[in-house]
């Protein structure tokens, strides 16, 4: 009896072993599974287009082969319409710029205004820096320019490192959590003899 007692135990103690065994691991994963991305980039992409109101502050460097520059800078968008401030040395000590698709108004630190039909010839004409702000617009979203050729790398999260568009190359550096996204907070956009910096502080 004693025998029969301690081979039914025996049985029952082998069965347990096999089921969890059987059983998934609920550990913690390796690094390797822990970079396995979540959100796809069709997904992220979506999410980023929905995107269209923010107010973005940070820092802007500007370097060329003849001058450098840096202003801080603040750039409130509203669907179409934008407002952006370049305080420093780059803004020439202050500089805004207002538009929408129709028209846009640049007002210098001495109160004058200029008008022109987009922001990147009113920029080059008063300040002399060249800088792509119509794209910038989603490159600084961590986002393509719609129905423009584009060539991208993703990191393992799905998000752009390395983008090549209307002959300019985009380099993220680092992305942070804002507004349930992750988006951009330091890039690089360069063209040769043209290199600007963006450090975004908040959105």
């Amino acid at each position: 009896m004693i025998r029969f007692i301690l081979v039914t135990i025996l049985a029952l103690f082998l069965q347990s072993c096999a089921t969890i065994s059987r059983t998934p691991q609920t550990t913690t994963p390796s690094s390797e599974a822990a970079t396995v991305p979540t959100t796809s980039w069709a997904e992220r992409k979506i999410a980023l287009s929905h995107l269209q109101q923010w107010d973005l502050r940070g820092k802007l460097g500007i370097t060329t082969a003849q001058d450098s520059g840096s202003a801080t800078l603040n750039w409130q968008q509203n669907h179409d319409a934008f407002h952006i401030s370049l305080m420093g040395p780059l803004g020439a000590s202050g500089v805004t710029i207002d538009g929408n698709t129709h028209a846009v108004r640049l007002t210098n630190a001495k109160g004058k205004t200029f008008t022109a039909a987009n922001p990147e010839q009113l920029l080059a004409e008063q300040t002399g820096w060249r800088l792509p702000i119509s794209y910038l617009k989603y490159w600084a979203k961590g986002l393509p320019v719609p129905n423009l050729p584009e060539q991208g790398q993703w990191d393992n999260e799905h998000r752009l490192q390395e983008l090549s568009q209307g002959g300019w190359r985009i380099s993220y550096q680092a992305y942070a959590r804002a507004r349930g996204l992750d988006l951009p907070s330091r890039m690089v956009i360069q063209q040769p003899g043209f290199r600007a910096k963006l450090v975004i502080y908040s959105w």
